[in-house]
């Protein structure tokens, strides 16, 4: 082989295999600097030859499979690809040096592999709806969806892939790159109107926005609860949409300051629940609260009742009040832990004495069971409809944040504190979320109220504990 003689003659002379042949002479042309057509020509003509299929799933013989063909010329002239075939044959090696270089170096497969993936990015970018499932299953080595990084998102069952595949088929793709920034984006964009509540749009931007390309700086700016209350379920078709829409809620609510629970310290007792500085937000008595007619006499708990209640936690009576000081059932208490933690399966069973399965609040226990969040009593009894102890309390939501203790506690009272409770106690007590009475006694046994269940839910949420 000469490679200053061999343009009008190429290979015709050499008897290398069919396939060697046709490859030398396509990175030849590429090495020549022939035009892409004619390349691309060659391409086409060598597929025979080489053993190249067309996509099953995308339309064969349009201008786009060419193009296909073309950015298989660009891979390899620009990006050096094969380069080392390139170089040796500049050599002007003999016939079998190349056969042997060919073989030795898997050339062949090298090139194979890399028409392949031009044509999964053609076939991808020519998908619709309808066969962009079948696209996918075709070229799914080479889309390696399950590698990306926002593919775990894709895999709650809450998640709408049908909804997902529509977003990404027949998008102008022009490399495996840019596949990969618009599956991890339009997966990003999906779980956040698929999500089930704002929790899981916060897990979503915490685990998930540093692989698209987004602003987080009015998101910081409002806080992770603040925006993701706004945006779950909302439909963005791209990150650009989305960063315009949190931008929106902030000039709306004219807020530069950060969310979560950095308000200022102090606070009330009333009810049992001691507000400890930094833990919750200083709650104003000049706040006007909508959802319920009766919580000027529980200030200190009504910015957390009227959160729950948009999320959809807790309500209220027809009358329109909440009754925050009103004792709470044991069911009660699970219903708002397993609506905090969206963990209610519809089909989950238990086989309490006193716990028929028509009964309102079966499947919530339930789930608290499968969630080992519960285990009622040792006669098998649930106890539906006893009130819910401050002991009880902290044993449910301690299983439910899954937290631990570092040591004991030292309430006053710890002694009347029930063995089994003692460590959830000293774990709520550690994690500042229950500080007690001002006389630093804890009570255990006293019955839960209403507006301190959900001032201490409210907070475990806002720490992201539940």
């Amino acid at each position: 082989y000469d490679a200053q003689t061999a343009e009008t003659a190429q290979f015709s002379h050499v008897s290398l295999s069919d396939k060697a042949v046709a490859l030398a002479e396509i990175v030849y042309d590429i090495n020549n600097l022939a035009a892409k057509e004619t390349v691309v020509g060659k391409i086409e003509g060598a597929k025979n030859v080489l053993e190249l299929s067309d996509s099953v799933s995308a339309p064969a013989g349009s201008e786009n499979l060419r193009k296909a063909y073309g950015d298989l010329y660009d891979i390899i002239k620009e990006k050096g690809i094969i380069s080392s075939l390139t170089a040796f044959l500049a050599t002007s090696p003999g016939e079998a040096a190349i056969k042997e270089f060919i073989e030795k170096n898997a050339v062949i497969e090298a090139f194979c592999d890399l028409y392949y993936r031009c044509l999964s990015v053609y076939a991808f970018s020519s998908s619709d709806k309808n066969s962009i499932e079948a696209v996918i299953s075709e070229f799914g080595e080479y889309y390696a969806f399950e590698k990306k990084e926002c593919y775990p998102i894709t895999q709650n069952n809450w998640f709408d892939m049908t909804a997902f595949y529509a977003r990404i088929a027949g998008a102008d793709c022009k490399n495996s790159d840019e596949i990969t920034k618009l599956y991890n984006e339009q997966a990003f964009l999906e779980g956040i109107h698929s999500a089930k509540d704002y929790n899981e749009v916060i897990r979503i931007f915490d685990g998930y926005a540093q692989y698209v390309d987004i602003d987080l700086a009015d998101y910081n700016r409002l806080g992770d609860t603040t925006v993701s209350r706004e945006i779950v379920s909302e439909s963005f078709k791209e990150i650009k949409e989305l960063e315009e829409y949190i931008a929106d809620i902030k000039k709306t609510s004219g807020s530069s300051s950060g969310g979560g629970s950095s308000g200022g310290g102090g606070g009330s007792s009333s009810g049992g629940i001691s507000v400890s500085a930094g833990v919750f937000k200083e709650i104003t008595p000049d706040k006007s609260y909508a959802a319920f007619n009766d919580l000027s006499g529980a200030l200190w708990a009504a910015e957390a009742i009227e959160s729950l209640y948009k999320m959809g936690i807790v309500s209220g009576y027809e009358d329109g009040s909440f009754k925050p000081e009103a004792e709470l059932t044991r069911e009660a208490l699970v219903k708002m832990i397993v609506d905090a933690k969206n963990i209610l399966n519809n089909s989950a069973e238990c086989d309490f004495t006193d716990l028929p399965s028509d009964f309102w609040a079966y499947r919530y226990v339930a789930s608290a069971v499968e969630n080992n969040i519960v285990s009622g009593y040792e006669d098998s009894s649930f106890g539906i409809g006893n009130n819910i102890t401050r002991q009880d309390m902290a044993v449910m939501l301690v299983r439910a944040a899954g937290i631990v203790a570092d040591g004991g506690c030292d309430f006053a009272d710890s002694d009347q504190i029930s063995g089994y409770a003692k460590d959830s106690v000293a774990a709520m007590r550690q994690y500042g979320i229950i500080n007690g009475y001002e006389d630093n006694t804890f009570r255990p046994g006293k019955s839960a109220t209403r507006a301190e269940a959900a001032k201490i839910i409210y907070d475990m949420i806002e720490r992201s504990l539940l």
